[in-house]
């Protein structure tokens, strides 16, 4: 019978230090990865202390981070799987860091850390795919999304203007873009331009999505007083003719507090009629303190407005923010 060799794991002790300590490592430079490029790993948060686990992505070209994981506290006696989206990237490198909680009983480890489907893909690209400058595919849908999916920014080129044709795109910093939405008009109150932290504590995001900055702008709702439970922000696009195979909205969202309502994405075909409105697509609740994508089909729609709607929560702490939207070119 052959031996049963002992496993090791890494774990961030939490006897020595105090409250907020950090224990990091980081990866080498990164050159390029791929547009399904994945990091999985396996992580153990047991004891009456535990503090969080964080993941971020270093960029060192502007060297800054950008926060991709977070869990906080106590995560059950059992080693559980985590996996971060990475997508295409370059000259990058990733940092997993552990912070310690309020007292000693608070170990966190992980183990089987692993980059998956990572290679950038070959020069070959089908029809629904983008061939970006550096050779590699991505899919049309991110086609000028306002995310930079090659690493080389051939895919959200704006000296040639060729993203500035595609619908209803907008990354709110200079202003609402009221060409493309509107405020509605039988709504109970507007989304808000805003830069930096929104006005309540414990909730919105600390930067737009564009620029990752706290000067960048994305409109949000304000969940405080004057605001009720249910009350309802929405904007709308003009009307588009048609939407062929592969018409999609694309935005970015941020949903983070305890009393986060909802964001709902509608389809509007008449005014008059009860069910000239169809819900397309709907996100609840917080979905942590990030920003996150959100991508919705219309193809077959003819005759039909975009609407997108957030819906007051339950309390003060439910701001919900959105930037860089757009339609993909088979919307006309």
């Amino acid at each position: 019978m052959l031996p049963v060799l002992p496993g090791y794991y890494l774990f961030a002790d939490s006897s020595p230090g105090s409250f907020q300590d950090t224990a990091q490592i980081i990866t080498p430079m990164i050159s390029r990865t791929g547009a399904q490029c994945v990091l999985s790993f396996w992580y153990y948060m047991h004891g009456s202390s535990i503090g969080s686990l964080h993941i971020y992505r270093l960029v060192q070209l502007q060297s800054y981070l950008v926060e991709l994981f977070e869990l906080d506290g106590e995560q059950g006696n059992l080693w559980k799987e985590g996996q971060v989206f990475l997508g295409t990237n370059q000259n990058i490198e990733i940092m997993i860091e552990g912070r310690r909680g309020r007292s000693w009983v608070g170990d966190i480890s992980i183990d089987d850390v692993q980059f998956r489907d990572c290679m950038p893909p070959g020069a070959q690209c089908t029809a629904d795919q983008f061939k970006c400058a550096l050779g590699f595919c991505i899919p049309q849908s991110q086609h000028c999304d306002f995310v930079d999916d090659c690493g080389d920014g051939s895919d959200e080129d704006s000296l040639s203007g060729h993203c500035e044709r595609y619908p209803a795109r907008c990354d709110f910093e200079t202003d609402k873009c009221p060409r493309y939405w509107m405020d509605e008009a039988a709504d109970d109150f507007d989304w808000t331009l805003r830069a930096g932290n929104t006005a309540s504590s414990g909730t919105g995001p600390s930067a737009d999505h564009t620029n990752r900055d706290p000067t960048g702008h994305y409109i949000y709702i304000e969940s405080s007083v004057p605001r009720q439970p249910g009350d309802k922000a929405r904007i709308h696009t003009p009307a588009f003719r048609q939407a062929y195979d592969g018409c999609k909205l694309r935005l970015f969202y941020h949903m983070y507090g305890v009393d986060v309502g909802s964001l709902n994405i509608y389809k509007r075909t008449s005014y008059l009629q009860a069910n000239g409105m169809t819900l397309m697509a709907s996100v609840d609740g917080e979905q942590g303190n990030f920003w996150r994508r959100l991508e919705v089909d219309f193809t077959g729609s003819t005759n039909f407005e975009v609407v997108i709607e957030g819906v007051r929560g339950t309390g003060p702490q439910g701001d919900i923010s959105i930037d860089d939207i757009s339609m993909t070119m088979e919307c006309v």
